[in-house]
């Protein structure tokens, strides 16, 4: 570790949970932003399973998260 908190290759170490936060305008009816909500939601499935997810958005009783 660094003194700048990170490990020797310039990550920053995992620890715990990973938490991630998804901010845009999600629910807004727009299919383009629609479609990359569900690509990064894919992704996040797939390769962190694990993570806890949160949307920040002005529509979240129109999002539809499976």
């Amino acid at each position: 570790m660094t003194s700048r908190g990170l490990t020797d290759n310039g990550d920053l170490p995992v620890v715990g949970t990973p938490r991630v936060g998804l901010f845009g305008l999600l629910g807004s009816g727009n299919i383009g932003n629609e479609a990359q909500m569900e690509t990064v939601l894919a992704y996040l499935r797939t390769d962190h399973p694990d993570a806890v997810l949160d949307a920040m958005c002005s529509g979240p009783e129109r999002l539809y998260t499976k």
